[in-house]
């Protein structure tokens, strides 16, 4: 009997020295990442030119500063670009072959001014260190909801490829979406609601990721959670406002008649068949053929519909329920997975905002009892992970796409049977 104790003893004292080797294998992994991302940023001063942050952001900014602002835009019927010939003329180093373009609106342009104060490789280094900062707030506020430690979120996450591929393109999502979800769901749960509204309504920057907050507003209006939903309508309408005032109404009229060009998508962001595509409306979009895409796509767009209502009705279950503020995690997480289902643009990079939903998977009490679920969401990391070494280097045209957004439906069929079920025990007894 005492041998067996010392047993019992030897092996509870070995588990905590493994789970912390594994830790600290991933910490030393994630600062080596870290330390690349720093020393390619800085060693690298011609090789930024091709960045998608200074063929963009740092254009746009450089174009209000230099009074081009009415260029911003592609017009309907151009067949030049004034914003991709300025970009060639300001970064000499950049590829004649490549094509550039704005998208974002008009108040990122007029926001990013400063930063074409500086050259190009300087604003690139401070954007990269914001990123940087805007991931380890992120990382702090989600930890901060779940009583975990945000240090190993923060790790993890920069051992995750479309984080890795953001920080290589310069991209925006860590500032402009990462951070406003986090900031957004740490001020709700700890009882500030309206700070909690104006947070999500800065994803209006990036309008493909806006499945993601009017979900969590369908929720918050099921349950009749007002104050949240009017920070939300103010900030939106602050930020619409500042987009009409910025630069004149005109150019914010430009750039939704750029949103309405589906196909200048497809001509200036990347070839047909690319990798990088991750939302299946997008995959099938570029493959229907030119004669029928216009009956096609209807029907394509009418299955968006029926997924995101589905997502509504899954929500409305869960609301009938009793009152619980800890429950929006499910609507949260939901709403970050199925952007791949819904969003028209959804890019390799821009799967960075997965990392979110992953966190609560693994650390909401309301997830994590589920074990399968929890090895499933690590297969599916580790695939996506894969994806970018397998065909990031070796691109295999009309393959890698439809496999990773064969991946990403696999798994949210999984969550939603795993939310039903939730909503099954959390479901009041009569």
């Amino acid at each position: 009997m005492m041998s067996e104790n010392k047993n019992n003893e030897s092996l509870a004292t070995a588990q905590p020295k493994r789970l912390s080797t594994i830790d600290f294998l991933s910490r030393s992994l994630a600062f080596l990442v870290l330390l690349f991302l720093i020393y390619a940023a800085i060693t690298s001063p011609d090789n930024i030119h091709a960045t998608d942050f200074s063929g963009s952001i740092y254009i746009a900014g450089s174009m209000v500063k230099d009074g081009k602002a009415s260029e911003l835009y592609l017009e309907p019927s151009a067949t030049t670009s004034p914003f991709n010939d300025y970009a060639h003329k300001q970064l000499p180093h950049m590829p004649q072959c490549a094509r550039t373009i704005f998208l974002y609106p008009p108040l990122v342009a007029f926001a990013t001014q400063p930063l074409s104060c500086l050259s190009p490789h300087a604003a690139y280094i401070f954007w990269q260190m914001l990123s940087i900062f805007a991931l380890l707030l992120s990382c702090v506020f989600i930890a901060s909801t779940i009583k975990q430690r945000w240090n190993t979120y923060f790790c993890m996450s920069l051992l995750y490829a479309p984080i890795f591929q953001h920080f290589f393109a310069g991209q925006l999502d860590l500032v402009f979406v990462l951070l406003p979800l986090s900031a957004g769901y740490f001020m709700l749960m700890k009882g500030h609601p309206f700070a909690g509204g104006l947070a999500w309504s800065l994803i209006f920057l990036k309008p493909q990721f806006l499945p993601v907050v009017l979900l969590l507003i369908a929720y918050q209006l099921m349950t009749k959670h007002w104050i949240n939903i009017i920070g939300f309508i103010i900030g939106m309408v602050g930020l619409l406002l500042g987009n009409i005032f910025c630069l004149g109404p005109s150019i914010c009229q430009n750039w939704i008649s750029s949103l309405m060009q589906g196909a200048i998508l497809e001509d200036y962001l990347y070839t047909k068949g690319s990798y990088m595509v991750s939302s299946w409306p997008m995959a099938v979009l570029e493959r229907l053929p030119a004669d029928h895409k216009a009956v096609l796509q209807i029907a394509v767009y009418l299955l968006v519909m029926i997924i995101a209502i589905h997502a509504l009705f899954i929500c409305k279950q869960l609301a009938k329920g009793a009152d619980n503020k800890n429950k929006i995690v499910v609507p949260f997480v939901l709403g970050i997975f199925v952007l791949p289902m819904v969003s028209r643009h959804l890019l390799f990079y821009d799967l960075s905002v997965l990392v979110i939903g992953g966190m609560l998977i693994f650390g909401s009490p309301i997830f994590n009892a589920n074990k399968k679920l929890i090895r499933d969401l690590v297969a599916t990391w580790l695939f996506i992970d894969l994806y970018l070494i397998v065909f990031g280097f070796n691109n295999i045209k009309n393959i890698a796409s439809p496999i990773l957004i064969t991946i990403l439906i696999w798994f949210y069929i999984r969550l939603v049977l795993e939310v039903q079920r939730i909503i099954k025990e959390l479901k009041p007894v009569k």
